[in-house]
């Protein structure tokens, strides 16, 4: 991933928050999506998983449901709060 978008290396940060949402995703490491995961969720900042998590929550997904959304189509991420 890092050498079709050499740009994320300084964008990206990873501590043991943003760990433990790849891991909530269910996505295993030999999985085509696993990267794409990664990605996401390493150039987005921790408040904005959070609000993004929340907002599906109130549409009546469990925490786990969302997490499992996210691990299927991690592009559910990149969607804006108002756009969803």
């Amino acid at each position: 991933m890092l050498m079709s978008r050499p740009t994320l290396i300084p964008r990206t940060s990873f501590n043991e928050e943003k760990l433990e949402y790849i891991k909530k995703t269910g996505v295993s490491k030999g999985s085509k999506m696993y990267k794409y995961v990664v990605t996401l969720i390493g150039i987005s900042r921790i408040e904005t998983i959070s609000e993004k998590v929340t907002n599906l929550e109130k549409f009546g997904f469990s925490e786990e449901k969302v997490w499992s959304l996210l691990g299927r189509s991690p592009l559910v991420s990149t969607l804006s709060v108002d756009k969803v």
